[in-house]
């Protein structure tokens, strides 16, 4: 049973962990292919499918340090084209072009999160902890109304740094005075989230929303974001 400590400072994941990255870049993308008359020919569901696979694998490249923020927002696009016959680098820009403009309005949340965000925010300081970059992430967080809760962003543009290095966690710990002890990281991430705070060594929430086992054993194991409430 794991000892309770007394938290004061929380820092959240945004992608699918309160944001809706799955619901609002499908919609986006649907918006794309229509916008630029492909929709007839690439069915959005199967567009998605290819792309997340594509934004998975260059997201990796970028932690990894291989890849630049603006040869990530391309080349997503190019694959993911290319996979269905469309070998057009311009278009493949215009669509990395009108989504980082796009998506990031989209206001979609997780089911209970502002319910949770509401609860927490008297009882602890609130922070985001991004691989995202900043004025990306901002948008998002302005276009669902969480910017309300949050004290901080920490976003890997600005610090220099990825999730999961530890310099990242060290990174925002010591922006805000804080001991390790006092501050949970929450995160749907198995690795870059829970493992990365669990190597540096901060208590870690996982939400698993994939039913993918973690790495490691997190300090606290939900499906759900409300069930925050029912130890914090």
């Amino acid at each position: 049973m794991v000892m309770r400590r007394v938290y004061q400072c929380l820092f959240f994941d945004l992608d699918k962990t309160l944001w809706d990255a799955e619901r609002n870049t499908f919609e986006t993308l649907a918006w794309l292919l229509d916008k630029y008359h492909l929709s007839e020919k690439i069915q959005a569901k199967d567009f998605y499918l290819i792309f997340d696979k594509n934004n998975d694998a260059v997201w990796e490249e970028y932690i990894a340090g291989t890849t630049t923020k603006e040869e990530l927002r391309l080349k997503r696009f190019v694959k993911t084209l290319s996979y269905f016959g469309v070998d057009d680098v311009s278009l493949a820009s215009a669509f990395s072009s009108d989504f980082t403009v796009f998506c990031p309005s989209m206001p979609h949340v997780l089911e209970g999160v502002h319910e949770t965000l509401e609860y927490l925010r008297s009882r602890y300081v609130l922070c985001i902890l991004t691989n995202g970059f900043a004025d990306v992430q901002k948008r998002k967080l302005e276009s669902s109304k969480l910017d309300q809760y949050f004290m901080k962003i920490f976003a890997s543009d600005q610090t220099g740094y990825t999730k999961p290095d530890a310099r990242m966690f060290h990174y925002a710990v010591t922006s805000l005075r804080m001991k390790k002890d006092v501050v949970l990281m929450i995160g749907d991430d198995e690795k870059v989230d829970i493992e990365g705070a669990y190597r540096y060594g901060i208590d870690q929430v996982y939400l698993d929303v994939r039913n993918i086992p973690p790495p490691v054993t997190p300090t606290y194991h939900i499906h759900n974001i409300s069930q925050l409430k029912d130890f914090l």
